[in-house]
């Protein structure tokens, strides 16, 4: 019998489970609010995996269900509880999102810092 090792998650599937193991419990839609994208085959995929599962639903109409991450995510992440997550940063933006710079480092939401302008050729510019 072969063995074989889980599948490497996307990035996706990671922003996903982000979000809901630190808002959760969490509905898909706001989900999707922080995404800006659709985010149902991906909540799909993380159900089939156990990393999430269904908690509940919200007492609002429409009744959307609630979830929150599992033992199962906790094993795969090495973390003994939802206490070791890592803290949020506190330079998220007055819209609730982060900003990025092109090297992935957390720029701040005001704006004071930013990345490098750079020419057509990918070359930082001389500013």
């Amino acid at each position: 019998f072969e063995i074989r090792k889980p599948a490497k998650l996307s990035q996706p599937a990671l922003e996903v489970l982000t979000i809901i193991a630190y808002y959760q419990p969490t509905t898909r839609a706001y989900v999707d609010q922080i995404r800006g994208v659709d985010s149902s085959y991906t909540v799909g995929l993380l159900l089939d995996r156990g990393l999430i599962e269904e908690c509940g639903r919200l007492q609002v109409p429409g009744r959307p269900r609630q979830y929150r991450t599992t033992k199962q995510f906790l094993r795969a992440f090495h973390l003994s509880s939802l206490k070791d997550l890592p803290e949020l940063p506190d330079d998220i933006g007055e819209d609730g999102q982060m900003r990025l710079n092109e090297a992935g480092e957390v720029v701040d939401p005001m704006g004071d810092t930013e990345a490098p302008a750079q020419t057509d050729a990918g070359e930082p510019a001389d500013v």
